[in-house]
């Protein structure tokens, strides 16, 4: 039998239990013998092991009249479906019926076969069991039995069940959810141990990537590179000063010189912008090897990661009568 079928059995079984379970009238000569002709029909069905067509007869049959034979004929047949659950709850309410004055031998007959069946299936009917271990805090599980939502208090208790392939999808919250499939045999009584993982420390962002300059890394640290910026620095300071200094003491020469003789008075401005001419001279050639010695080695020598030495640099021009130089400490 497919499980659709099943479940439109089980739907029909369930009606018909509601529906014999309300207060009934005594059946009419017609409604009888309808009755009559749905119990010979699942017969020849059974016979015919037509199962799910005999079921259906005899829930009609009886669905009119509601008494024990008729109740005996389902459970029966519903054995011979696999539908132990529910053939254990008609043979129960079978063997329950209240014993009507004047009732047919035939109908205590199958209230005694009720009974006896109803123990039976009390020990063929599989059941499972679901414990939920490792709840946190009010964390409250949540149990679907093949799809249908099932109340809090299926847990830790035995569920009954058809023989066959059953889902069940355990859930606790959103941090939790997993599926079992289990395979029921009769008498089985499996226990389902769901063991939920503790609440894992709060992932972690990966740190970003740090972008690595594919241009390569230079070192303007260091004692050379130092020395030789600030020795070019002084060297520019210094050269221009004393061209400057060339250059006044030149124009106030050319002041006093006709036709390009000079008398004595301007040989003392003469001799000093031609020194202070020269010192400029070198202190710009200084200045520009200085400059290009820092630059070579920034660009030649590979970068180390250690950090300098503090170190303290200072270099300060000086300028006397007809020389000039740089002093410092490197």
């Amino acid at each position: 039998m497919t499980g659709f079928n099943r479940l439109a059995l089980r739907l029909l079984v369930a009606a018909i239990l509601v529906y014999s379970s309300n207060g009934r009238t005594e059946p009419s000569a017609a409604q009888k013998e309808t009755a009559r002709a749905f119990m010979a029909e699942g017969r020849q069905k059974r016979q015919e092991n037509d199962l799910p067509g005999a079921l259906f007869s005899f829930q009609r049959a009886h669905d009119i009249m509601a008494v024990p034979t008729t109740g005996m004929e389902v459970a029966r047949t519903m054995v011979q479906l696999g539908m132990l659950r529910d053939a254990k709850k008609m043979a129960t309410q079978v063997a329950a019926s209240p014993v009507q004055p004047k009732e047919l031998p035939p109908f205590a007959h199958a209230r005694e076969e009720a009974e006896k069946l109803q123990h039976d299936l009390e020990k063929q009917v599989p059941t499972v069991t679901v414990h939920v271990k490792g709840l946190e805090g009010r964390e409250i599980p949540h149990l679907k039995l093949n799809g249908t939502s099932l109340p809090q208090n299926a847990f830790n208790t035995a569920i009954p069940l058809d023989p066959g392939i059953h889902n069940l999808l355990v859930t606790v919250g959103i941090r939790f959810e997993k599926l079992y499939t289990v395979t029921l045999h009769e008498g089985d009584q499996v226990v389902l141990d769901v063991a939920v993982p503790r609440t894992s420390a709060p992932i972690s962002q990966p740190a970003k990537p740090t972008k690595v300059s594919s241009s390569p890394q230079y070192r303007w640290t260091g004692p050379v590179p130092v020395a030789s910026f600030v020795v070019a620095g002084a060297g520019i300071l210094l050269g221009s000063a004393t061209g400057w200094i060339a250059i006044t003491k030149g124009n106030k020469a050319k002041e006093g010189c006709t036709n390009n003789l000079c008398p004595p008075p301007t040989h003392d401005d003469i001799q000093t912008g031609t020194a202070m001419a020269t010192v400029s001279t070198i202190s710009f050639a200084v200045a520009s090897s200085a400059a290009l010695t820092g630059i070579g080695y920034v660009l030649l020598t590979p970068h180390n990661n250690r950090e300098p030495r503090s170190q303290s640099y200072t270099a300060s021009p000086w300028v006397g009568l007809g020389t000039a130089g740089i002093q410092g400490n490197f």
